[in-house]
């Protein structure tokens, strides 16, 4: 009981501060011959969690800005900095891929700022413009908040941010202006890709009156997908889904530790999905780039959850469906422009060393005045949280037995703590592959 009261007390107080089945499962073929050429093939790019911030509403000193540094330390896995130049460069890389679709799913300003929407707009425009059908769904930072700020001088300014009415006009030719179907109560709608494939949105953020950090899909919206599904499935149209928020589990006891990562209710939301016929959902939010299998009452379908482009290891998906098959890869940002990076240094090499840096921080921090641990108990499980919190952003997370045997010292060292409970669940990664994946669709 002491451990689930620690684990409680965790998920508080940071985000008072912050943010398959053995059938459907596919061994890795030595070529790309299972997803052969056909009419059927159709290439899709994930992006999510963009949290772009323009470098116009950035302080000319950040050393001199204290709100920016409170920014800074609370958004602690957040390149904030760079976040323009990792989009500019993603778009570019988008540009040379030439997927036939690409899916954002929400967190597109990095706190909702019109500014920052009007900007991302015109680049996705761009993808569009290029034949790129491009998508998006809202998520919890987009739409009336609270925290859109100019930062300059030594503190910060509010600014314009968004209403839901106005995210569907400034996106309206990313989904809403040709939708096949609009939902009444949210922003979920339905977009016909071809005549068997439909993409669902689901909009399962909470934004009234302001931005929530969790997310809940509401009664009525959950209705509205039954009844499409329905007729989906008469028809035999496959559908795939994105929405912000997590809808199941991505490591042991992740509702227990950050139950905000997930949509509210998800364990009845997910199986209601499920028995609708839904077997794929891209989602975001978390921040880190995870795939989970669900199961309910004999359906099984997948959260495939894709990092944020600001948190290393700054990934993005391609998936390619042909026939039955879908084929999951994950590529990432491994460079931008020069001129935006301090001193000249490798894109990789900076942002490894900024989240250890930013992690490091925060937990130092966290763990003396959160977990009221004496400081040499928190000095020594630090690198430990910290390392299982960033294998947790990358994915396909293995805990190797050095590592695991310093924990298992430090657990007899200082018995009576919660910390190594936290870790052994980052590290618990559930089924199936994170990086790669190929899977049956039906």
């Amino acid at each position: 009981m002491k451990t689930k009261s620690y684990l409680l007390a965790f998920v508080s107080m940071i985000f008072l501060i912050v943010s398959c089945t053995e059938m459907d499962l596919l061994p890795e073929p030595e070529s790309d011959l299972v997803l052969k050429s056909s009419s059927s093939k159709l290439k899709v790019a994930v992006i999510t969690d963009i949290h772009y911030m323009d470098h116009s509403l950035l302080p000319e000193n950040p050393e001199e800005n204290a709100d920016f540094q409170y920014l800074l330390f609370t958004s602690y896995n957040k390149m904030i900095e760079l976040s323009e130049p990792i989009f500019l460069k993603t778009v570019s890389e988008l540009k040379n891929e030439k997927p036939d679709v690409l899916l954002v799913t929400g967190d597109l300003a990095f706190n909702g700022e019109k500014v920052n929407h009007e900007i991302v707009k015109t680049k996705l425009q761009e993808l569009s413009n290029a034949g790129t059908q491009v998508l998006v769904i809202p998520g919890n930072n987009d739409i009336n908040s609270p925290d859109a700020k100019l930062y300059e001088g030594t503190g910060s300014t509010p600014i314009s941010n968004i209403t839901p009415e106005e995210f569907a006009t400034i996106y309206g030719d990313f989904g809403y202006n040709e939708a096949l179907y609009k939902d009444d109560h949210s922003l979920s709608y339905i977009f016909k890709l071809r005549d068997d494939l439909w993409i669902l949105g689901i909009d399962a953020c909470i934004y009234a009156p302001t931005n929530e950090r969790n997310g809940e899909i509401n009664i009525n919206t959950l209705s509205w997908i039954q009844e499409k599904m329905a007729e989906a499935n008469e028809n035999g149209i496959t559908v795939l889904a994105m929405m912000h928020f997590g809808i199941g589990e991505h490591y042991k006891d992740q509702r227990i530790l950050l139950p905000t990562d997930l949509v509210n209710n998800f364990d009845i939301v997910s199986t209601s999905l499920m028995e609708a016929g839904i077997r794929f959902v891209f989602t975001g939010h978390s921040h880190a780039n995870d795939i989970v299998e669900l199961n309910a009452n004999g359906n099984s379908m997948y959260d495939i959850e894709t990092g944020s482009l600001i948190t290393p290891l700054s990934p993005y998906r391609i998936v390619t469906l042909n026939d039955n098959f879908i084929k999951i890869e994950t590529k990432r940002i491994t460079s931008i422009d020069s001129k935006a990076m301090p001193k000249g240094e490798s894109f990789i090499v900076y942002s490894d060393s900024y989240l250890v840096e930013h992690l490091d921080l925060f937990f130092s921090w966290y763990l003396v005045y959160g977990f009221k641990l004496p400081s040499s108990m928190a000095e020594a499980y630090l690198p430990y949280l910290r390392n299982s919190m960033m294998a947790q952003f990358a994915g396909d997370e293995q805990l190797l037995p050095p590592e695991e045997r310093k924990i298992e010292e430090l657990k007899e060292m200082f018995p009576e703590n919660p910390v190594e409970s936290i870790i052994k669940n980052l590290w618990n990664d559930l089924p199936p592959a994170d990086d790669k994946l190929y899977l049956k669709i039906k």
